[in-house]
């Protein structure tokens, strides 16, 4: 289990995985002290709106387009 392998809490690594978009290999590599791409709540929202409002495009320059 990552919480025994890493010396992580259940609730440390459930707050990694909702900021690396739920993908376990991400979490993985953070855990591993990798450098990785977080998201924050408002960066989801901002990720549902029209392309072309300010949310979004805000994020498109913060985040980049991948």
């Amino acid at each position: 289990m990552l919480k025994e392998k890493y010396n992580k809490t259940t609730e440390q690594i459930s707050e990694l995985f909702v900021r690396v978009c739920g993908d376990l290999t991400v979490v993985e590599r953070a855990l591993k002290g990798e450098k990785v791409d977080e998201w924050t709540y408002l960066e989801d929202l901002a990720l549902s709106k029209p392309h072309d409002s300010s949310e979004f495009q805000w994020l498109l320059r913060s985040k980049g387009a991948e």
